[in-house]
């Protein structure tokens, strides 16, 4: 498997174990200079490896990459051992967020 469809594959296992609703969190793959970023509005669901969006390190961020690519571009500049970043919103971890203390 492509490091790209890696990424396809564990941002869908997020969905399928209930880590992310369909349309929720994002995920992208260090490639060199480059990496892979889900879309915004990605669906865990149905997503494929040619829904994936290209995005260069040092460059502005294309218009449809994940709107937390540029989260993910930082953790790639500053952590060069990254390989990987997947971003869930989890039900547990957002029931803790509705405490309104």
């Amino acid at each position: 498997m492509t490091e790209e469809e890696l990424l396809v594959l564990y941002y869908r296992l997020l969905r399928q174990h209930g880590l992310n609703d369909s349309h929720s969190g994002n995920g992208s793959v260090r490639l060199n200079n480059y990496f892979a970023v889900t879309k915004t509005g990605a669906c865990a669901d149905t997503i494929e490896v040619n829904q994936l969006v290209l995005c260069n390190l040092d460059d502005s961020l294309p218009d449809n990459a994940s709107l937390d690519a540029c989260i993910h571009r930082t953790i790639y500049q500053n952590l060069n051992n990254c390989r990987a970043v997947l971003h869930s919103h989890n039900p547990y971890t957002i029931a803790l967020t509705l405490n309104d203390d």
